[in-house]
């Protein structure tokens, strides 16, 4: 069964979608899949995991969404895909229907704002239930924390001795969030080791109580964090999996229902 996988990351919206569907790559090709990830030209760490065990093509995503699309259906016949993934904010419900017209297609939507004729939808996040009615002309969904793509990363992770807080906001923070909340908190306490995992280009000044990282797997970070301020994507998820306690501070629109039903789960 070949499986191909679009999804979007980048400076501007992070690495949690290629995060997720790398998860869920993972549990397919336990089950026999061959995969492939289309993905456009970057440096980043998720996209060099991908590829240290997955084929990965480049990809360029096109702001003309038609002009890819145009691309992207002779691939899925040429290739004989048998099953698309697409985790994407560009693709509406129209191109959807050109792309389940070719193989079998499933999506990952955070908002219910994409009703097509796909074979599966998954909303991962906290609230995922509330948007089942969103989801007509779909043949099957999977809505709500329950079937979160968390990879072995995550779920290996097995209880340890917990200190200091962990600050991360992925590739996609804004300017001087990090380097704000250090301040915050080192003008209440000065006696907490505060590791900061943040971009090269973020300057944060270390000390022997902070700990300046470059953009790493977090999963280690996290378990062993006896507090984290994150923002409100996937690493949210993955934090309240670790059972570690967590301030999120959502820096996309997106992130805000699920952040807000996490908050409401306590």
């Amino acid at each position: 069964m070949k499986v191909l996988f679009r999804a979007d990351a980048g400076p501007e919206i992070g690495d949690g979608h290629l995060m997720r569907c790398f998860a869920l790559a993972c549990a397919l090709k336990d089950n026999g899949a061959e995969i492939t990830l289309l993905s456009a030209p970057n440096k980043s760490q998720s996209r060099a995991l991908w590829q240290s065990h997955f084929k990965v093509i480049d990809w360029p995503h096109s702001a003309d969404l038609a002009t890819e699309t145009a691309a992207l259906l002779p691939y899925l016949e040429t290739e004989s895909v048998d099953a698309l993934v697409i985790d994407s904010y560009a693709f509406d419900a129209a191109i959807l229907t050109q792309l389940s017209k070719k193989t079998r297609c499933a999506i990952f939507n955070d908002l219910g704002d994409v009703d097509a004729p796909v074979a599966l939808v998954i909303n991962q996040n906290a609230g995922g239930e509330d948007y089942a009615g969103a989801y007509t002309r779909a043949e099957k969904t999977a809505l709500g924390p329950a079937y979160a793509c968390l990879g072995s990363q995550i779920t290996a992770q097995r209880p340890c001795a917990r200190r200091g807080i962990l600050i991360s906001f992925g590739n996609a923070q804004p300017d001087g969030l990090s380097k704000t909340i250090v301040q915050e908190l080192r003008a209440k306490d000065t006696s907490t080791m505060i590791s900061v995992v943040a971009p090269d280009d973020i300057t944060i000044t270390p000390d022997a109580l902070l700990k300046r990282l470059s953009p790493q797997p977090l999963a280690p970070l996290l378990a062993q964090a006896r507090g984290a301020i994150i923002g409100g994507g996937v690493t949210a998820l993955e934090a309240a999996y670790l059972g570690t306690p967590t301030v999120i501070l959502p820096i996309a629109d997106n992130q805000r229902p699920g952040a807000g039903a996490l908050a409401g789960a306590g």
